[in-house]
């Protein structure tokens, strides 16, 4: 019997292997048991007017899990949160209170698969030690998210040519290439700092990397960009030989898998060989001009039209016109890398970051509720109070202003999110939250 089973191994009871399996001890147990009890009568009140609607003096068996009404209505993840919360309020406050924090704790493992592989791979992309793990990595994008017969990475030197560095299901060697700027492809996607699609090569043969490459018969191809907040650093490309085998969905996906471990790049060891380090120094561009071309697209298609919870933040500096003298981009650009490689550290969850010239920084925050937004900028503030800063090797005194959007209270394009966001950097603290 279970019981002599339990005393022959040595168990307290017959219930100790469940609480082993479950991994919680006897007083929690008893503590949930005790919970029960004192909510049976709210349940037995909810299972009589259960029985009230069908008609019945009491419930059976079958009915407790007995559908009530019928609706037509498709709900968005969004709507069904805030539905649900509304009528579990209206029934017991408790209840509504408990259904809102599984949601907003992301207790419930609900949203639609292909999403959720999605952010976990991007993720994976982004926790890297270092380039050479980050490239092997875009060489095994599971195919539940893109479907390719062959993909390579490359890397470009500090104002020279780029250089294969990792690729897989090309019949030819690819090491050996060199990809110059606006030369193929992979040049053109370089030059422009644009994703690029073929999805129909009409069988022809193209350029991809170089005029040195042997010609290989791909019936689609894509490229996208790696780019940080100062320069091009490299990009992607995928190919399949099936026309039409890859489309602007695929072209989506791959943009943000590229922008997201660009947003990680400064985390990562540069693990390359030591002449693909970019010089940070080197070719700096205007953050907010480099990111919204190239990515804003593929973020509203993949992640704000599928109802992702997703909050900017903006944090401007108050005081530049004061604090910088001389080159202010300069300036203003180790300052903000300072506050940048802080913030990605305290900072856990999926984001992007743009810098908004040398006024400030600007966090895209991927699948928080505003309330959690709120209570992150609160948590932010209070480092950034904290934090030494300095220019060159001078201690300064550096003052925030603040200012959040959220999607989708405040709308569901991202142009409008960020200048909402920004525009209530300049209001007063109380309006700041939108």
């Amino acid at each position: 019997t279970a019981h002599t089973l339990a005393r022959r191994r040595g168990r307290e009871s017959v219930l100790q292997a469940a609480l082993d399996q479950n991994q919680i001890d006897r007083a929690t147990l008893d503590a949930m048991m005790d919970s029960i009890r004192e909510a049976f009568p709210v349940f037995r009140r909810y299972l009589a007017s259960k029985a009230e609607k069908l008609g019945k003096k009491q419930l059976a068996w079958w009915d407790l899990a007995a559908p009530m009404g019928s609706a037509d209505k498709v709900f968005t993840w969004r709507e069904a949160r805030d539905f649900i919360v509304e009528k579990f309020s209206a029934f017991d406050e408790s209840l509504g209170q408990f259904a809102a924090g599984a949601f907003d704790n992301n207790w419930i493992d609900g949203e639609p698969p292909e999403f959720q592989h999605m952010m976990k791979w991007c993720r994976f992309l982004c926790e890297a030690p270092h380039r050479k793990a980050l490239s092997e990595r875009f060489l095994h994008i599971p195919r539940n998210l893109i479907q390719c017969d062959a993909i390579a990475v490359v890397w470009f030197e500090s104002g020279g040519p780029g250089r294969i560095t990792h690729s897989k299901g090309w019949r030819q060697s690819l090491k050996s290439l060199t990809v110059e700027s606006g030369v193929a492809i992979s040049g053109a996607c370089f030059e422009s700092g644009q994703p690029l699609l073929v999805p129909n090569t009409m069988k022809q043969p193209w350029i991809i990397f170089s005029e040195d490459e042997s010609p290989e018969s791909f019936g689609a191809i894509m490229a996208a960009p790696i780019a940080n907040e100062k320069r091009m650093l490299g990009l992607v490309v995928c190919a399949t030989h099936a026309a039409n085998g890859l489309q602007q969905t695929e072209l989506n996906k791959l943009t943000l898998m590229t922008a997201f471990t660009a947003s990680a790049l400064g985390q990562m060891n540069p693990q390359p060989p030591a002449e693909l380090i970019p010089k940070p120094e080197e070719q700096a561009a205007p953050a907010s001009q480099y990111f919204m071309p190239v990515h804003v697209k593929a973020f509203e298609a993949e992640i704000i039209k599928r109802d992702t919870p997703v909050s900017v933040l903006s944090i401007r500096i108050k005081n530049g016109k004061t604090l910088f003298n001389g080159n202010r981009q300069v300036q203003a650009d180790r300052l903000l890398d300072q506050i940048a490689i802080h913030l990605s550290n305290k900072v856990k969850l999926l984001k992007l970051f743009i810098k908004r010239s040398e006024e400030g920084l600007i966090l895209l925050l991927i699948g928080i509720i505003e309330e959690q937004a709120c209570e992150l900028e609160d948590s932010i503030q209070h480092e950034l109070s904290r934090l030494p800063f300095t220019l060159g090797k001078t201690p300064v005194e550096v003052e925030f202003d603040y200012g959040l959007a959220s999607s989708p209270s405040d709308g569901r394009d991202l142009k409008q999110l960020i200048e909402a966001s920004w525009t209530r950097t300049r209001q007063p603290r109380e309006n700041a939250h939108g």
